[in-house]
């Protein structure tokens, strides 16, 4: 199980986020991709910006609105082999599954994004 993004998530989230959220990025390596933790601002010609589990609970806001506070929340959803990211606060605002934590995460801003609320 990875604990960061695919390059079809890092091309989606790459259209969402601003690149310098990406903790890491996929290099090519011959004729693959490859992932590397980003080490300095420099970006490669071919580059694709990659976000570890960290990266993605990072960019979540941590503020749903001026009343409520809302905490970001993974982990392994109780029915089964999903794991959920949530939003808790006064009361469950918001969820969403996947097969990793990565993948609820990313589900999560991609949701977000389309209600304007990223």
């Amino acid at each position: 199980m990875n604990s960061f993004t695919d390059i079809e998530q890092s091309k989606k989230l790459a259209e969402i986020l601003p690149i310098e959220s990406a903790d890491m990025r996929y290099s090519p390596l011959g004729d693959n991709m490859h992932p590397w933790i980003w080490t300095d601002t420099f970006i490669e010609k071919d580059a694709i910006p990659c976000w570890s589990l960290a990266a993605l609970l990072d960019v979540l806001p941590k503020r749903y609105n001026d009343d409520t506070v809302y905490i970001p929340l993974v982990g392994r959803y109780y029915e089964g082999n999903k794991f959920i990211c949530g939003y808790f606060g006064d009361g469950l605002l918001d969820w969403t599954f996947g097969e990793t934590p990565v993948d609820a995460c990313v589900a999560m801003i991609e949701k977000l994004h389309e209600q304007n609320l990223l």
